[in-house]
């Protein structure tokens, strides 16, 4: 099996974060909630006390979920270990997918099955789900996350190659639009050697398409 032959002058998906933080938009979105809310009729009908404060809430809500915007992914993969003699694909099932829809900021959620084959390094275990939650922690569509994910391991642990595949949900389907609760979206990104027939293959039948998405 070939495990050194790359595919070159592939188009990275890593964004280069952290950018400086702006907390200007916090204080527009609280002053155009609270005045959304001081003008609806219905919220008024509302018993006041468990509303009077959803307007920080939400707030605190949607910071958490675009926190990732100002974490960089790739500083979780930077302590790394000598592989020794290992050079056989490694498998990380059921990394924890949840992520906020681009589009209508509407939750997805999943599970990620990420591998790799190291050339000089392995890093730990607990790294590459780091490296996903920064990722996830950020405005998505599930295409892009997937390819982020590849890229940015790719981009700062050099392996022989990487692949990851995600299925998730998307409550923009479910709980709202066509309301469809069984849909499950999969996504498969790979890079460097894992292009190549073999070990595109030994990756593919690897994955798991019946299992629980989430949790």
């Amino acid at each position: 099996m070939c495990r050194d032959k790359e595919r070159m002058g592939e188009e990275s998906n890593v964004v280069e974060f952290p950018q400086e933080k702006d907390d200007n938009w916090k204080r527009f979105l609280r002053l155009g909630i609270k005045q959304y809310y001081a003008q609806s009729q219905v919220l008024k009908s509302l018993d006041h006390s468990h509303i009077k404060d959803t307007a920080d809430r939400l707030i605190s809500v949607l910071e958490f979920n675009i926190s990732g915007c100002w974490e960089d992914p790739t500083e979780p993969l930077l302590k790394d270990f000598a592989p020794g003699n290992y050079d056989e694909m490694i498998h990380e099932r059921d990394i924890k997918i949840i992520t906020t829809c681009a589009h209508h900021a509407e939750r997805i959620v999943g599970k990620a099955h990420f591998s790799y084959i190291p050339r000089s390094k392995i890093v730990g275990l607990s790294k590459i789900p780091r490296m996903v939650d920064i990722l996830c922690r950020r405005p998505q569509i599930q295409e892009n996350l997937t390819e982020q994910i590849v890229d940015t391991f790719q981009k700062t642990v050099d392996p022989y190659g990487c692949g990851v595949h995600v299925r998730a949900y998307h409550f923009c389907m479910i709980a709202r639009g066509i309301q469809e609760p069984m849909v499950v979206t999969e996504t498969t990104a790979m890079r460097g050697s894992f292009k190549d027939g073999l070990t595109r293959q030994e990756f593919l039948s690897s994955l798991d398409h019946t299992g629980i998405v989430f949790p």
